[in-house]
């Protein structure tokens, strides 16, 4: 499931409702909180202070939704570690049910890539809650 975040106060408490309900369901879970994981992708030279906003963001999603967010990884274009391997390794281990991403472009610029991308996401955990953070739609093409 994709829930975006938008300024809209109805979206706000649906994405907390659904992840309520997903708490009492599921095993990803620390006491009566969600476990929840962030990803970014972000250019080799992309500004610090550019990241941290990003970071903090995903981090004040979470605590605003009393998620325990578990780490927030971040994939450098052109680097030589996958983030995004982790991001997998940790949905498969169960250690998260919610992903947060900035936008869907931090998956990958191309839409056809980016969808690939989420169908592999969706398939290692059921039940997953994709949350992204920017209402903007994608320059593409967005989720279908």
């Amino acid at each position: 499931m994709v829930v975006r975040t938008q300024p809209d106060q109805h979206l706000r408490e649906t994405t907390a409702d659904l992840v309520g309900h997903l708490v009492e369901e599921d095993t990803n879970v620390q006491g009566s909180r969600m476990l929840a994981i962030g990803y970014m992708r972000v250019a080799e030279d992309a500004p610090s202070p550019e990241v941290t906003n990003l970071r903090e963001g995903i981090e004040t999603y979470a605590a605003g939704r009393d998620l325990h967010l578990v780490d927030v990884l971040v994939e450098t274009a052109g680097g030589g570690t996958s983030a995004f391997a982790r991001l997998i390794e940790t949905l498969r281990d169960r250690r998260a049910g919610v992903v947060i991403v900035p936008t869907l472009e931090h998956f990958a610029q191309f839409h056809g890539l980016r969808q690939a991308l989420i169908s592999l996401l969706t398939g290692q955990v059921e039940n997953l809650v994709l949350v992204v953070l920017s209402d903007q739609e994608p320059h593409d093409e967005g989720i279908s």
